[in-house]
């Protein structure tokens, strides 16, 4: 990522090993100024063409207007630097864990991004060892649950009698007041 290949060279990259987005974000945020300033100006221009009274209003806001286009312009050029040096920092953890940009734990070599590549071409790497599946082993007998038992009814339910608290009596629950079961 830190090659010092000039701008033809880095355009001409065919394996992406070097960006041209770093070296070119202070010329993209410059441009984004210009258009900024030239709409602005534009818009002054429209307001008088109007009438009087809107070219005084657009004067008036309109250097609210550019400010918001700057920053959001400057905004973005920071999110777009911000990814490339999450790249950078991503690439010197992997440099520190694997003592260097050369083959990576797993047996493979780092490319220039740092993705590490499996020496067989496919594949998880050499050191890989699949964890095992839950299912794979049983439960302990004291984890299984029950199977749950079915009922059924020989005869049709009995109604409580009125003095019993049943479900629905009344009372508290808030049940119906008529009492037993409905």
């Amino acid at each position: 990522m830190n090659d010092p290949k000039s701008f033809i060279a880095s355009l001409f990259d065919f394996s992406f090993g070097s960006f041209i987005v770093p070296k070119l974000i202070r010329l993209m945020y410059i441009v984004g100024l210009i258009f900024g300033g030239l709409y602005s100006l534009s818009l002054i221009g429209i307001g008088f063409a109007s009438s009087t009274a809107v070219g005084f209003l657009a004067l008036i806001f309109t250097p609210v207007i550019f400010l918001v286009m700057a920053i959001l312009t400057r905004s973005y050029c920071e999110l777009i630097l911000v990814q490339f040096s999450l790249l950078q920092n991503v690439e010197r953890i992997a440099e520190h864990v694997t003592g260097s940009a050369g083959p990576a734990p797993g047996g493979g070599p780092v490319d220039g991004r740092g993705i590490v590549h499996s020496p067989s071409g496919g594949g998880p790497p050499a050191a890989y060892t699949p964890a095992p599946s839950p299912s794979a082993t049983p439960a302990p007998a004291s984890t299984v649950a029950p199977t749950p038992q079915t009922h059924t009814p020989t005869a049709a339910p009995q109604q409580p009698s009125s003095g019993s608290q049943g479900w629905g009596s009344g009372g508290s629950s808030g049940g119906t007041s008529g009492g037993g079961w409905q």
